[in-house]
């Protein structure tokens, strides 16, 4: 008659109940038919993983533990090593049992002597047949299992493939179904998928950018192009002082700020956010335009172009916002920039800040890469000269200082600065409480320009030209959250007025609330 296994463990399981806990002995409930069979599963497991020995003639110890092998998951997420004696690749097992067969005269030595080093005992040959004929220990199976997924995972991701948590259950089941073992159940559970993400580093992501099938496979042209520019521009560069070497760039500004995110109630059906105007000014735009030196500093105003119907700022308008000293400011019917705006940046901004010759590098878009708008402002009577580097199509986001690294701070500096406003000092009755008149953007970018000139942010823009590839010493930096907007344990909670802080000014180091910062203009 045929055991169940599961009914032998059951039956045991009652009986320590019985005995040791004090349970009345009862036919088996559902919890104890579960409990069984995962017990039968590890015993299972340990059986047909285990080497009993009376003797052994190992020259190392048997039963130390392999060192610096790698944990794989199993189907509850728990993290899985192989057996001290495992520490051999299931081709090597197939590799050695190939020797002994072909030799069935060579004692252990002779093996030993012959490649087979990690053939330690007569007692592997049958242990190791059997895993061979299984595929494999639990860990190696579970190993596979990881390396396939991983491996059709990052094939996906080369070619910018959108991946789902369902794709990775499909891949490793795939895996799971090459093992001819009956033993051996694997249904790639949410806690396996999880633990496998967190292995992996692998999250969920928002897509920013949508390619075509044609920019994919020109890639390998375009990371050519991007290395041979960022190979010129290291030679060129040692013709140059750091405080000579300028990068300029455009960012895009909505006027009203929204964020993606935020903390709301669990199970909620639609999750919805406060906009003054969800169908303007959250989609209507304004640029802003940097200039930073490979010295680390920022070379000169920051230059916006506010978008207004009439493509100009009248008299009143103008006089209102001539309070800001570190601000050059224009405009258009479009809020971006055109070529004759272009000029009148350079005109403002770089003429009036480069002393020595220079070399400038900028972006390939069509209305900044005119010779002729160059050539008529420098090297010319008096003025210093303009080496022009004009970064190849398709390699912005790898060779552009302003776009690896700066822009993504500045955005985060303006957006804390946007949400505290909104959140807690928006007024809808006073037109002059609102984020987005001119006067407060213009106000806001001023004092983030005034805090990001800050010798504190030096080190994080040298790091924008080593994260281009055009500086090759790495410098360690703070970035804006942990110098202006993280507090010390034991720092003031509030401000010199009273109020609840805000903000750690990048030059003074003072502890600011809100309205002293923003409304009391804390200008260095």
């Amino acid at each position: 008659m045929e055991i169940n296994p599961v009914s032998v463990v059951t039956a045991v399981l009652d009986r320590v109940k019985a005995e040791f806990i004090g349970f009345d002995t009862s036919p088996p409930t559902e919890k104890d038919i579960i409990i069984a069979k995962k017990l039968y599963k590890s015993f299972h497991a340990i059986l047909t993983d285990a080497v009993f020995a009376e003797t052994t003639t190992l020259e190392e110890d048997p039963y130390s533990e392999p060192s610096s092998l790698e944990s794989v998951y199993d189907e509850d997420g728990s993290a899985v090593v192989p057996n001290y004696n495992d520490n051999c690749s299931l081709e090597r097992k197939k590799q050695i049992l190939k020797l002994i067969r072909e030799h069935p005269r060579w004692d252990i030595k002779t093996l030993q002597r012959n490649g087979a080093k990690e053939y330690k005992h007569t007692y592997y040959r049958k242990r190791w047949e059997d895993q061979v004929r299984r595929g494999g220990t639990r860990y190696e199976k579970l190993k596979f299992i990881d390396e396939y997924t991983y491996e059709r995972f990052t094939e996906a991701r080369n070619d910018f493939k959108c991946i789902k948590e369902s794709n990775l259950h499909s891949w490793a089941i795939q895996a799971s179904q090459t093992f001819q073992d009956d033993t051996f159940a694997f249904k790639a559970s949410h806690s396996w998928v999880d633990s496998f993400k967190k292995k992996h580093g692998i999250t969920s992501r928002r897509i920013t950018k949508l390619v075509t099938r044609r920019e994919i496979l020109s890639m390998d042209a375009i990371h050519e192009s991007a290395k041979a520019f960022q190979l010129g521009i290291k030679s060129d560069a040692r013709n140059f002082q750091p405080d000579n070497i300028i990068n300029t760039d455009q960012a895009g500004f909505t006027y009203e700020i929204t964020n993606n995110r935020t903390l709301s109630h669990r199970g909620e059906k639609s999750t919805w956010a406060l906009a003054k105007s969800p169908t303007n000014l959250a989609t209507h735009s304004y640029t802003v335009q940097y200039v930073v030196s490979m010295a680390g500093k920022i070379v000169g105003d920051v230059f916006i172009c506010l978008q207004e119907r009439s493509g100009r700022l009248g008299p009143q308008v103008q006089n209102d916002l001539c309070f800001a000293r570190n601000v050059t400011l224009t405009c258009s019917t479009s809020g971006k920039l055109t070529t004759s705006l272009y000029e009148y940046f350079l005109d403002k901004v770089v003429v009036q800040s480069m002393q020595n010759d220079f070399m400038f590098i900028l972006d390939s878009w069509g209305g900044q890469t005119n010779v002729t708008s160059y050539s008529s402002r420098f090297g010319i009577n008096g003025t210093p000269n303009c080496a022009l580097k004009v970064i190849p199509k398709r390699c912005t986001s790898i060779c552009q200082p302003l776009d690896t690294t700066f822009h993504r701070q500045l955005k985060y500096f303006a957006r804390c600065l946007s949400s505290e406003f909104i959140l807690n000092y928006c007024n809808d009755i006073n037109p002059v409480d609102e984020i987005t008149t001119r006067v407060n953007i213009v106000k806001m970018h001023s004092l983030i320009h005034n805090q990001l000139s800050a010798p504190s942010f030096y080190s994080m823009i040298k790091f924008s030209w080593y994260s281009s590839g055009l500086q090759d010493e790495r410098p360690e930096f703070d970035s804006v959250k942990e110098v202006c907007f993280t507090f010390e344990k034991g720092e003031m909670l509030a401000c010199s007025c009273g109020l609840v802080r805000f903000i750690k000014c990048s030059h003074c180091r003072n502890i600011i609330c809100f309205p002293c910062f923003f409304y009391e203009y804390h200008f260095h």
